[in-house]
């Protein structure tokens, strides 16, 4: 694997839809229906994203008649976190609120999860910490017992931000609102200290990328 031109594929893809087909590289453990890709922009240290290989929009869309469900989702979010180096993670999702542009007039409505892995008063830290400001636009959340709560949510409100700290989920319903674009990764990146990174867009870390990669591969002893 060469990683120079994995990081400049990988940031080439001109495919309709990234995830629909991402460059195979990046892919460090997958199921039947899932993906666990290194992100090629990266906020830190093994930042990591859970996709699934068919087209659904956000994980709100994975209700039990569908493959994955989201309990596929939770199954590899513990392997990914058994894996973790870190003693937890960080957990967030645009639930097509404040969604990414790709290119010009192209949107990233494909279902990916962001994980960062922290140390566990680093997760605290910077989930205390955006909660406020996400209320500031989307005032009103609901608590999951579990992330299998949240299709019945989407069904209910649609649009939403989603954020854990790994045991507390927090739905923010989002409809009718304006919601910039990568919202949530610009607080996370002003919270820790790299505003520099919030638009993804201006990322440009091949020694982190590669480090990621080295690291996510070798933990589940895939690398060829």
């Amino acid at each position: 694997m060469e990683l120079d031109k994995v990081f400049e594929a990988s940031r080439k893809n001109d495919k309709a839809c990234i995830f629909c087909f991402p460059t195979s590289d990046l892919v460090v453990h997958e199921t039947d229906s899932l993906r666990l890709l290194v992100d090629t922009f990266p906020i830190q240290q093994g930042h990591t994203l859970i996709s699934s290989k068919a087209h659904f929009g956000c994980m709100g869309d994975l209700n039990e008649s569908v493959t994955p469900t989201v309990m596929d989702v939770v199954s590899l979010l513990e392997l990914a976190k058994s894996k973790n180096v870190e003693e937890s993670l960080l957990i967030y999702e645009h639930g097509k609120a404040g969604s990414c542009h790709v290119q010009k007039g192209q949107f990233c409505e494909h279902f990916h999860l962001h994980l960062l892995p922290m140390k566990n008063e680093q997760v605290v830290k910077v989930f205390r910490s955006i909660i406020p400001l996400i209320k500031k636009i989307a005032p009103t959340f609901y608590t999951l017992n579990s992330f299998l709560d949240l299709p019945e949510l989407y069904d209910r409100f649609g649009e939403y931000l989603l954020l854990s700290d790994g045991k507390n989920i927090l739905f923010f319903p989002t409809s009718n609102k304006k919601i910039p674009s990568h919202f949530i990764r610009t607080l996370v990146c002003e919270e820790l200290g790299v505003p520099e990174k919030s638009d993804w867009k201006n990322v440009n870390d091949k020694g982190l990328f590669a480090k990621n990669l080295i690291s996510w591969k070798e933990a589940f002893n895939e690398d060829k």
